[in-house]
């Protein structure tokens, strides 16, 4: 037969039983386009349908991941649980009244960190470190930020997670506190980087009443605000709160918006005084009233007088009031006109190049860095003062004339030529045939 459509399958092999040898035929008939009716060939044999086997090679990641949440108690570390999202433990300091309180930030533990957008790089929001010292003057008798500085941002890069350290120090005269707020990448032993500093202390100022709402003048579209921040680099995700309403008056010396969470992402507040992301919504009214004419980005400097009023509040009223170049006053309260949160003063600084910033932390911890040696560059030799013996003109015209090597000035040249066989210099036939010594027998030449 050479017909190249027959396929033969062989079904009976020595000294193998029949049986699996026909089932086997049939799977490569099967295998082969040809149709097998299995049905018929299991009939009343118990057959039945089974899933297919694991994947050979199917495989479970136990990497362990930075971010991932630890089951270790605290306590047996000789540390105290801490219950906000962003710490996880404290301990007391020895020989002081202080603390110091650590966690672990990264985008796969706490995704809307990665909300916040500056040049295309995930930075952690200024807000995040107002939230840590209200949080930390709440568990010292504190109930306001007298002072918080921003001194460095901090950029998320992938899943990479940072060590956090808030540490607070003896109480001053006033009552008040040092706070201090730093990171540094995790497992490794780098650089520790100053994130944020200041003061918390103890304040009786009772809340300020909210104004009247919605103001009377000046709506404007909500729309504006986006295409000014877009417009200066910001960008921010789904879980960002909303600007709903917006409202400016002809001076831009007030600026007041309704904020709400959107729709399909659900704000977990607890644990959270104030919420990073609704603080830093009411921020972005303030950015948006500093303007954008210059197409530069601006970011927190400094945060004072915060306090927090209440909490729970998911939709807000914000009203933010101009006090002075990039110095603006936030005011927050809830739908029913109860006042959330107050900021005397938050002040605005030009953002600096988040991904410059993150590289140059990157490289504090590198084994390669780049530096910079300076090269000492050669001087100049002076030309030497020459002086001669004898006629060198052609050879050196400029040199000064001795009428013997005893009259040499020492002082006055730094060499002397004197020609072999001169007057008043070195001759040859004076010395028995030393040539002139140090000149050299046969040399012909010019001592120098």
């Amino acid at each position: 037969l050479d017909s190249s459509d027959l396929r033969f399958i062989a079904t009976l092999r020595r000294e193998r039983p029949e049986a699996t040898d026909l089932l086997t035929a049939l799977g490569r008939l099967h295998n082969r386009g040809a149709a097998v009716d299995w049905d018929g060939c299991f009939t009343a044999r118990g057959a039945r349908t089974v899933p297919l086997p694991t994947y050979a090679f199917q495989r479970q990641n136990y990497w362990y991941s930075a971010a991932a949440q630890s089951d270790v108690d605290a306590a047996q570390l000789g540390l105290e649980d801490e219950s906000h999202p962003l710490l996880g433990a404290s301990m007391s300091i020895a020989g002081s009244d202080g603390m110091v309180f650590s966690g672990r930030l990264s985008a796969r533990s706490h995704s809307w960190l990665a909300e916040h957008i500056l040049d295309g790089a995930a930075t952690v929001p200024g807000s995040v470190y107002a939230e840590l010292a209200l949080h930390i003057a709440d568990q010292f008798a504190c109930n306001v930020i007298d002072d918080l500085t921003v001194h460095a941002p901090l950029v998320l890069t992938g899943h990479q997670a940072v060590q956090l350290q808030v540490a607070v120090g003896d109480r001053d005269e006033d009552g008040g506190r040092p706070v201090t707020i730093h990171t540094r990448a995790d497992g490794t032993e780098g650089t520790w980087t100053l994130r944020a500093g200041g003061r918390i202390a103890l304040s009786a100022e009772p809340p300020q009443p909210a104004a009247e709402w919605p103001p009377l003048a000046g709506e404007a579209q909500p729309a504006m605000l986006q295409e000014q921040l877009s417009g200066q680099g910001y960008g921010h995700g789904r879980a960002f709160p909303a600007v709903t309403a917006l409202w400016q008056n002809g001076d831009a010396d007030e600026v007041c918006a309704e904020l709400s969470p959107p729709a399909d992402a659900e704000l977990d507040l607890s644990g959270f005084l104030l919420h990073p992301l609704l603080l830093e919504s009411a921020l972005q009214v303030a950015l948006f009233a500093a303007g954008g004419e210059d197409g530069v980005p601006r970011t927190v400097r400094s945060w004072s007088g915060v306090r927090v009023h209440a909490s729970g509040a998911e939709a807000l009223r914000v009203r933010v009031r101009r006090t002075d170049k990039d110095v603006f006053a936030v005011h927050l309260s809830d739908r029913n006109g109860r006042t959330v949160a107050t900021v005397d003063a938050l002040a605005l600084k030009a953002a600096g190049d988040p991904a410059r910033a993150a590289a140059r932390e990157a490289s504090l911890d590198s084994l390669f860095t780049v530096g910079w040696d300076a090269i000492q560059l050669p001087q100049p030799h002076a030309e030497l003062a020459w002086g001669a013996v004898g006629d060198v003109t052609e050879l050196l015209p400029q040199a000064r004339q001795f009428r013997d090597v005893a009259a040499v000035d020492a002082t006055a040249v730094d060499a002397v030529l004197v020609p072999v066989g001169s007057p008043g210099g070195l001759s040859g036939g004076d010395s028995g045939g030393d040539s002139g010594g140090p000149a050299g027998g046969g040399s012909g030449g010019v001592l120098g």
